[in-house]
């Protein structure tokens, strides 16, 4: 619709890695071109990445993959046709949503003096500063009964109906042979342009090589007209090709929560600091280049603006401190499911210059998308301690995953527990993150506090600081007196989850200081924010 012209590559590119081997098979991506003629005088070109997974093809090569034909939706999304033999070894045709809005140009992007298709992870591309195309699966075209091995031709009928031809070849095709007759690739073949021998290149052995005609079943055109499930801009963000240890970027209404609940008042705190925060730069950009494993916040613009990195940078890239990360599993249909990060990033969907379409990194646990249904993807979650299944009430009454809420923020499902606030004002001097921590760590706690009965007061409603500061002394006070060693909750042990040794008293001196003055302690911003939501 704005008039430029997109052409794509068809294959990953035959280029030679720092050894000369061809790194075809193993590419991240292969290309689209963006041409733009509104200058005619000077018409402007983009490239861009177009992703593609090895693990997802034929003996695992993304050599193997061809791209059909591609359609444009609007000015920033296309449907495109991924064909070939897939992990299956079967051909399929898929259709994808494929968005470019985030895109990065990749013209003149090189690794060292090599092409960028030597880059083989993504780590490596994001550090490049390459963003891919983003895909989504719009559908297997094996599952509506095409079996046609080259689907060439797409159009969009309306916005929710596509046409579909083939390539029929002519009706022929290429017979090639080794020297025992056994049918072999003929790719991989080369013409000897002296005698016009065929061979593998490597070998003496002669090959035969001739056109026949392709398989019956391949040699009428076909012109299908198919009705998807939905129109084509309602289908989601698909991330089936994130791969454990992989850095993946989305925006947070794609996270799909893996707790009932979060403690309310850390949320009030993280947002009392970003709104009525005495810090000479806002803390907000500290916690979310730190959440993307990059330290803390480097230069402003005159402007900063939270879902918008390019008005401020960070100190260190992208991913240099993992650990710092937030953390995502993907299941079934590609979604995202969040196991840290929860109240960092409701935070941030509830801070004005953030918002669910802000886009966060996560680092990937595990791909559990093949799970052969959501009651196999749940139990493989639960066995790797990926969701917490009690729902935040006073009984911490145990939930089935149906219930868990569909997405972040404060008004989309989460409840308050108010035992899980009262452990986060707990940290350093209670107890004390560790080293590879587990997840749900507080959780934990919370349900130890639980069982503590009356021997442990609960702030819950309290705006009065003093009040609340004396349930964090009790309760600290009582995780610093457990026998070290002995299991706390759910079979965790003091080391597993952090206990102190003893009460970190100048850490509750910093908690103690008052909104009045010029450096509040988390409690005071918590109730500064919680009174302004009272307020008339």
């Amino acid at each position: 619709p704005n008039g430029k012209i997109y052409a794509m590559v068809q294959s990953t590119l035959d280029v030679p890695d720092a050894s000369a081997k061809s790194v075809k098979d193993k590419a991240l991506f292969t290309r689209i071109v963006e041409i733009d003629r509104t200058n005619e005088a000077a018409p402007t070109t983009r490239t861009l990445a177009y992703p593609l997974n090895p693990a997802d093809w034929q003996d695992g090569k993304s050599g193997k993959a061809k791209l059909g034909d591609l359609v444009a939706v609007d000015n920033t999304h296309f449907l495109i046709i991924e064909q070939g033999a897939f992990k299956d070894n079967l051909i399929h045709n898929k259709i994808f949503l494929v968005d470019i809005a985030d895109a990065s140009d990749i013209s003149d992007k090189k690794n060292g003096e090599l092409e960028l298709e030597t880059v083989i992870t993504n780590a490596g591309l994001i550090n490049a500063g390459v963003k891919t195309a983003k895909k989504t699966l719009v559908g297997d075209l094996r599952d509506y009964g095409w079996l046609l091995e080259k689907t060439e031709g797409l159009a969009l009928i309306d916005n929710q109906t596509i046409a579909l031809i083939n390539d029929d070849d002519f009706g022929l095709g290429v017979d090639a042979r080794d020297p025992d007759g056994n049918a072999v690739d003929a790719t991989k073949l080369y013409v000897d342009t002296a005698t016009g021998a065929v061979s593998d290149g490597s070998t003496s052995k002669v090959y035969s090589y001739k056109v026949a005609g392709n398989a019956p079943s391949q040699r009428r055109t076909q012109l299908w007209l198919i009705k998807l499930a939905k129109p084509v801009l309602e289908f989601q963000q698909d991330y089936s090709y994130a791969q454990a240890g992989d850095l993946l970027q989305a925006p947070l209404k794609d996270f799909h929560p893996t707790q009932p609940a979060i403690g309310y008042d850390q949320i009030y705190y993280k947002l009392g600091r970003y709104t009525m925060g005495k810090d000479s730069s806002n803390k907000k950009f500290d916690d979310y280049c730190e959440d993307m494993g990059q330290k803390k916040a480097n230069t402003f613009t005159a402007s900063p603006v939270l879902s918008n990195p390019a008005s401020f940078t960070c100190k260190d890239a992208l991913g240099t401190t993992p650990a710092s990360m937030k953390s995502a599993v993907i299941g079934p249909q590609g979604k995202l499911y969040l196991t840290d990060g929860h109240h960092s990033f409701t935070s941030y969907w509830e801070t004005s210059d953030g918002g669910e379409n802000m886009k966060v990194w996560v680092r990937v646990l595990a791909n559990f998308s093949n799970a052969r249904s959501m009651d196999d993807f749940w139990a493989k979650m639960k066995a790797n301690n990926y969701v917490w299944l009690k729902d935040g009430s006073n009984n911490n009454a145990a939930i089935t995953p149906e219930q868990l809420p569909a997405k972040l923020g404060l008004g989309n499902g989460l409840h308050n527990d108010p035992y899980r606030s009262l452990i986060y004002f707990t940290r350093d001097i209670g107890y004390s993150q560790p080293a590879g921590a587990t997840e749900f760590l507080e959780f934990y706690w919370g349900d130890w506090m639980r069982a503590q009965g009356s021997a442990i007061t609960l702030p819950t409603g309290s705006t009065d600081l003093s009040g609340y500061l004396a349930a964090v002394q009790t309760a600290s006070n009582a995780m610093v007196a457990i026998t070290a060693g002995s299991v706390v909750s759910g079979g965790k042990t003091t080391a597993d989850l952090g206990k102190l040794d003893a009460f970190g008293g100048s850490k509750f001196t910093d908690l103690s200081v008052p909104y009045s003055e010029s450096s509040p302690g988390k409690l005071a911003y918590a109730l500064q924010y919680r009174n302004s939501l009272t307020a008339p």
